[in-house]
């Protein structure tokens, strides 16, 4: 073996390591409650620095970077100072872009399957950590309290308790990164990973996850209408039937929530529309936001809250609001083109990541999730993956 070959492994094996260590920080630690996404962040820079030779970027990623995630975001921090809002707040409602960045620059030499595999793959774990707490949980209510898990009700960390459902008292686990459980069905959906699949969807129903059942419903009916017709063209439709057969059997309380959810009849859905009226009542008042936001660290009055708030749970608009439709159609259009690109290609593999990566911006926006640094690393992956087409075939 030659000295230079021995520093090369070495590097990747430490770049394995702070890339799984990363990934598994921003899944579980989604929040920064522990602390561990912020170390996570740490050693990505150090490493950027030990190797900054090995770094290269192509014109136009760079010219498109620039104006969309650093231009962008420092004009809506100054915007938002302008409109009178808090410059810390805004500041941390910008640092997903930075994280975004430093991770596109850590990624961008490597494999191009290995980042979207590892993201897949954490989030199964955190399906696995879902439905064993479930159960345990539902089989010895005491466990509850003597696992602590009553640290993880600090801000922002998820619910981590109990819900009435009709007139069972049943676990409630969520995570943070719950609702990126959809974007791993898909994924494990198309290739052919049954146990990723169901471990996924058990996961999300375990977290009684009303948005991410909808979606995955949305998901499986277009399935069904682009394939020929065949015995296992029908299975999205089966699997579709089973499910809502399933929950109205096991959980009818839960079913009719969905149904009333469709319907806009729950508390939810009423606090959701009353945030849109008042949004839509602050563009009657200033229509330039429309345009170019209202800068992030702001805040508006909504009626849903019957005060002032800075993030609402229908992120799209929440974005809209902060950046303007400008900025959020450019966003969109690169999703969207990455998302097609990956569909059209021949591999499975590929095809899931795109269908997974549009359904993934669809559900995050039904919760303040869309700009997370975790959803942003799932779009640079998903851009990363369009490599493997030059190498992955069938």
């Amino acid at each position: 073996m030659s000295s230079r070959s021995m520093p090369i492994k070495s590097t990747l094996k430490y770049f394995n390591i702070i890339l799984a260590f990363l990934i598994f920080a921003n899944i579980f630690d989604m929040a920064g409650t522990i602390g561990i996404k912020y170390v996570s962040y740490i050693f990505v820079i150090l490493y950027l620095i030990l190797n900054f030779r090995s770094i290269s970027l192509k014109k136009d990623i760079l010219i498109i970077g620039l104006a969309l995630f650093i231009f962008g975001p420092i004009f809506s921090l100054g915007w938002g100072i302008v409109n009178g809002g808090d410059i810390a707040l805004g500041i941390t409602q910008i640092t997903a872009f930075f994280v975004m960045i430093i991770f596109f620059l850590f990624i961008n030499s490597s494999e191009p399957m290995k980042t979207i595999r590892y993201i897949y793959f954490f989030l199964f774990c955190l399906s696995l950590v879902i439905i064993v707490l479930f159960f345990l949980v539902y089989i010895e209510p005491n466990t509850f309290y003597l696992l602590k898990l009553n640290i993880l009700h600090k801000d922002r960390a998820g619910y981590f308790g109990f819900r009435t459902l009709g007139s069972t008292l049943l676990p409630n686990i969520y995570f943070p990164a719950t609702l990126f459980l959809v974007p791993a069905f898909i994924y494990f959906y198309f290739i052919k990973n049954k146990l990723g699949m169901f471990i996924c969807l058990g996961a999300l129903i375990c977290s009684f996850s009303k948005a991410a059942f909808i979606i995955i419903i949305m998901f499986l009916a277009l399935i069904q209408f682009t394939r020929k017709l065949s015995f296992r063209s029908l299975i999205p439709l089966l699997l579709i039937i089973i499910l809502i057969f399933g929950v109205n059997y096991f959980v009818p309380a839960w079913g009719n929530e969905i149904v009333n959810s469709l319907k806009g009849e729950t508390q939810t859905s009423q606090v959701r529309i009353d945030h849109y009226k008042s949004f839509k009542d602050l563009l009657d008042e200033k229509p330039i936001y429309l345009i170019i936001g209202q800068g992030v660290g702001t805040s508006f009055y909504s009626s849903a809250t019957g005060t002032f708030v800075s993030n609402i749970e229908i992120d799209h608009i929440n974005t809209i609001r902060k950046f303007g439709i400008v900025w959020f159609l450019l966003f969109g259009l690169i999703v969207l083109n990455i998302s097609i690109k990956l569909i059209s290609s021949s591999n499975n593999e590929l095809k899931g990541c795109g269908y997974a990566l549009i359904f993934s911006f669809i559900v995050t926006g039904t919760n303040p999730v869309l700009l997370s640094p975790l959803s942003l690393m799932l779009i640079v992956a998903s851009y990363k993956a369009l490599e493997g087409n030059y190498v992955l075939r069938g």
